[in-house]
């Protein structure tokens, strides 16, 4: 896009890892999740028409796997410069410092005494940000036909075990998915699109006729349960729901998420549903090599 160089008017950052997104989580920044190389290529426009609306100005973070999605070679349909650009539109400035037939100064820091207002300011424009992401996502629909929503869902409607994980884990569940219900066992997948602004009672809507759930964290908590699981149990909290829940760590470095173990997590939450309650302990890693640390020898 030769438009302009929008990298001075949208902080924009396409992450190679998610467990990265967990750490940038709560700087302010707007998180997106991506599934695949062309979700990437999709939602990174849509950023730079997110962070420069007027109501936001916030930056924007794309996320995708490390070495699942950065390092696969995906056909991917992209748009004529034109069509891209027109899409954007005209960045608006405000109060640019590069005007210099308006000359401005800015302070960089901000001292206690305006620290908190500052932050509440900034945590109005995220969550206004939501309409915006929407209205967003909308317009792209409009445009090339492919959808977004601020949570995925697959097998959802008649589900009673659910596995919550973000990016291309979404992909291989949704196989498993399919696989369960030709088995009679009613299993789905939820993604949160957009991990901030959190979509907590649109996630908390999907989940209330589930039984028991999995979350499944890309990261390393350190001596607790992961971000997702909290963010869940949260969402959860004040609903009716009251699922058997449980964090899965997996995947860190990259390592590959398998139908097979899936399946298996799957198969374990068809277990805790008919109990009632977990089987094993909250946390459990998997994928981890040696069987003293991994839960499921798969």
């Amino acid at each position: 896009m030769a438009q302009v160089n929008r990298a001075l008017a949208a902080p924009l950052n396409v992450n190679g890892d998610h467990s990265d997104m967990y750490l940038g989580r709560d700087s302010g920044w707007i998180n997106v999740s991506t599934f695949s190389p062309q979700e990437v290529y999709d939602l990174t426009l849509c950023a730079f028409k997110i962070a420069e609306h007027l109501d936001v100005r916030l930056p924007v973070n794309i996320n995708q796997d490390g070495f699942m999605s950065s390092h696969t070679a995906q056909n991917i349909r992209t748009l004529d410069d034109k069509a891209a650009c027109d899409f954007i539109g005209p960045y608006k400035a405000v109060n640019a410092m590069l005007d210099f037939s308006k000359p401005v100064t800015h302070g960089v820091q901000t001292e206690e005494d305006w620290h908190f207002e500052h932050k509440a300011k900034q945590h109005d424009a995220m969550m206004r940000s939501r309409k915006v992401i929407d209205e967003v996502f909308a317009e792209f629909k409009a445009l090339t036909g492919r959808e977004y929503k601020a949570v995925e869902s697959y097998g959802m409607e008649d589900a009673e075990v659910a596995i919550v994980a973000f990016g291309t884990t979404y992909e291989t569940a949704k196989i498993v998915v399919d696989n369960l219900k030709s088995e009679g066992i009613k299993a789905g997948i939820i993604s949160p699109r957009i991990f901030r602004p959190f979509p907590l009672e649109d996630i908390a809507a999907q989940l209330q006729n589930v039984k028991a759930i999995a979350c499944m964290d890309r990261s390393a908590p350190g001596g607790t349960v992961g971000a997702l699981y909290n963010e869940i149990a949260g969402a959860l909290y004040n609903s009716p729901a009251r699922p058997v829940l449980s964090n899965v760590i997996y995947g860190l470095g990259g390592r590959d998420m398998t139908v097979s173990v899936l399946t298996q997590i799957y198969k374990d939450l068809v277990k805790e549903a008919k109990s009632g309650k977990l089987n094993g302990t909250i946390q459990r890693f998997v994928g981890v090599r040696g069987p003293e640390l991994n839960y499921y020898n798969a």
